[in-house]
């Protein structure tokens, strides 16, 4: 038994299963894969992969490869898929270092016109995320205004394009205001001239808010360099137009007020098919705990009483859905916490088989808080887990939780060790598959931490009630394991729990 309690001679043994942790020059087969979800479930590895190892990008090996493929998937795929590509770009920005320029100008051609994605979770990173990159590199204003000024012109999608021209003035942030914004005024004044009313409107609109940004000084120099026409038809079209002037810390804040301000001009009515855009702005758009609280427990309130016609308008926004939700719960206030959780739970609960298809997003939001050690937070996770135990495929589910047995947090492994026994006690043994349970959870009887250890001993337990006597393939892969950790006295504290 002495080798049980030296735990650190086996920590070398505890590599991460290669089909769950992939070589890094191995992403970008990964990202040509036919399958939704593991391109989606690949750009959440890189985003964590570059929030861990600033140097992850330098030692890639294949980064021309990986970009091209990022293009490919700007330019058409799924928009759940581009919403976490966009993000996965815009964190991990600084781990590209003399490079980024270079490979963020490569992809803005299909970067852009998603400022005018018919999903607003995808314009809201878009922006994000190209205002990220203009505040590290502030000289690629040029390369970016070019795109842009290409795109109007020359793209035939109509709606698209007045969606862009909305969201640009976005970009109208503190460390730009130096920087040459001719080519922006050049494309909305040409815009006017070419484009039906709506567009017309909006680049107007956009180059008012072009002359506060800069001031009507610089303004005017860049309207002077323009064709008498061009002048003509700027004065024209915005002779109506009166932009209140608002400081400049305020207009980084534009992409985030954007769903209050629809509320206001009465344009939304709900998000998600079903929550009152009163209500979501007063969680998703503010940050102010007290109303964070009142709105979520108007959510719950929502989704406890939900009607199966409801369901079906929430079902095809539930990805946008989650991810809200997700950002959410990185609220430090642990009442904001609670009740995110709870209506993650409340969801989970009643649309039931509806949320196989967002399984690996759901775990991963609940993963966010695993090993958090306040009671009512781990009975939330539980209740959620032992949801989605019950309503979709186990196997799937065991699936995307084994991952975390390899957290670094034995915090992590000790609760998923414990949701994976108390899912035990609720499915039917012949829904389980006991090799592989038996194989998964065998090695962290030797895990450093003795509390993991107690957590296996207790799943393997309960694993040889279930099994009625016939241990013989749960005894032979603790005796394998004996073996080849040199683990003297494992099969005998096996046999005694």
């Amino acid at each position: 038994m002495d080798s049980l309690l030296d735990p650190h001679r086996f920590r070398v043994d505890r590599l991460p299963s290669p089909a769950f942790m992939p070589r890094e020059d191995d992403y970008a087969d990964l990202l040509r894969s036919p399958d939704f979800d593991v391109r989606l479930q690949t750009f959440n590895r890189l985003t964590a992969i570059s929030r861990r190892d600033p140097d992850w990008f330098s030692n890639c090996p294949r980064k021309g490869e990986l970009f091209k493929n990022i293009d490919r998937i700007l330019a058409d795929d799924r928009w759940e898929v581009q919403h976490q590509c966009i993000k996965f770009l815009q964190e991990a920005m600084p781990t590209f270092g003399s490079n980024l320029e270079y490979c963020v100008c490569y992809l803005m051609p299909n970067l852009v016109p998603k400022l005018g994605s018919s999903k607003i979770t995808v314009r809201k990173i878009s922006v994000q995320a190209i205002q990220t990159f203009l505040r590290q590199k502030p000289d690629a204003l040029g390369p970016i205004l070019k795109t842009l000024s290409n795109f109007l012109l020359t793209s035939t999608e109509r709606a698209t394009k007045t969606e862009v021209v909305r969201e640009f003035p976005a970009m109208f942030i503190p460390e730009l205001v130096q920087c040459d914004w001719s080519l922006f005024l050049d494309a909305m004044t040409k815009l006017m001239a070419t484009s039906e009313s709506e567009s017309a409107e909006c680049a107007a609109i956009a180059a008012k808010k072009l002359e506060v940004y800069l001031g009507k000084d610089t303004f005017n120099r860049l309207l002077s360099d323009l064709s008498a026409s061009q002048q003509k038809d700027y004065m024209r079209f915005s002779k109506n137009i009166v932009i209140a002037a608002e400081p400049q810390a305020a207009t980084s804040q534009s992409v985030v007020n954007r769903s209050s301000m629809k509320i206001a001009s009465g344009e939304r009515r709900f998000r998600f098919g079903i929550v009152p855009s009163i209500v979501a702005a007063m969680v998703i758009d503010n940050s102010d705990s007290v109303t964070r609280i009142s709105g979520l427990e108007k959510w719950k309130q929502l989704i406890e009483n939900i009607t199966p016609e409801e369901i079906t308008r929430l079902v095809p926004h539930l990805h946008s859905y989650l991810i809200s939700l997700s950002n959410v719960l990185t609220d430090l206030n642990f009442k904001v916490v609670v009740l995110t959780l709870d209506v993650v739970r409340l969801t989970v609960n009643r649309l039931k088989s509806h949320m196989e298809a967002h399984l690996q997003q759901t775990i991963s939001l609940l993963a966010q808080h695993f090993g958090n050690q306040k009671a009512v937070i781990k009975q939330l996770i539980m209740m959620t887990c032992m949801d989605l135990f019950q309503n979709v495929n186990p196997k799937a589910v065991v699936g995307v939780l084994c991952v975390y047995l390899e957290h670094r947090n034995s915090r992590v492994r000790e609760e998923v060790v414990n949701i994976l026994t108390s899912a035990l006690m609720i499915t039917s043994p012949s829904r389980i598959n006991f090799t592989a349970v038996v194989n998964l959870l065998i090695p962290l009887l030797l895990d450093p931490k003795r509390r993991v250890r107690l957590a296996a001993f207790e799943h393997l337990s309960v694993v040889a009630y279930l099994m009625n006597g016939k241990v013989e393939t749960l005894l032979r892969a603790v005796r394998d394991a004996e073996a080849r950790h040199s683990a003297k006295g494992l099969t005998a504290a096996v046999m005694l729990a």
